[in-house]
């Protein structure tokens, strides 16, 4: 990572403490490794300052496991800089990496283990533990949908819309 990305992200942060803003890392694991430390103490530090210049940061990745294998240390302390964390379904190798750190309960675990439907999470927020539901709208899903089928009848239904043209 060039100098010029922190900068850039350091300016939109700091620019302004009235205005919200929100920094997403996808899949930020990946900065977290252990072999480019400057890279991962950026990361660490904006989680643990974004707050005070009025944004918040949203770290994603689809397993803990990869969090985790970044850097236990870095792992921890993303988990601990974070004001809320939003879980859905989770093996139990996942669930081993936070359920002291989360304060998750029996309940907790068995229902991480467990959600049936996609979308179900637990919302962890201190030690407040709120299972809930994310549903994305119609229009959401035909945004970003990753299903074959789901972008083949999109692709056909744009097809005759551009027909009757």
């Amino acid at each position: 990572m060039s100098n010029a990305v922190p900068a850039a992200v350091w300016g939109v942060a700091r620019a302004n403490k009235t205005q919200k803003k929100l920094i997403c890392i996808d899949e930020g694991w990946m900065l977290l490794d252990e072999r480019k430390p400057q890279v991962a103490d950026f990361v660490v530090n904006l989680f643990k300052t974004i707050r005070g210049y009025g944004g918040g940061a949203l770290f994603a990745t689809q397993s803990i496991d990869d969090l985790y294998s970044a850097g236990e240390k870095n792992g921890n302390k993303i988990l601990g800089s974070s004001f809320s964390n939003i879980l859905l379904k989770m093996k139990d190798s996942d669930i081993d990496h936070i359920k002291q750190q989360l304060h998750l309960s029996d309940e907790d675990i068995d229902r991480l283990i467990h959600f049936e439907n996609r979308g179900d999470a637990l919302l962890c927020a201190g030690r407040n533990h709120i299972p809930m539901h994310i549903g994305a709208s119609a229009k959401e899903i035909d945004l970003f949908t990753t299903d074959s089928k789901a972008l083949k009848e999109k692709a056909e239904r744009l097809r005759k819309e551009a027909a009757y043209e």
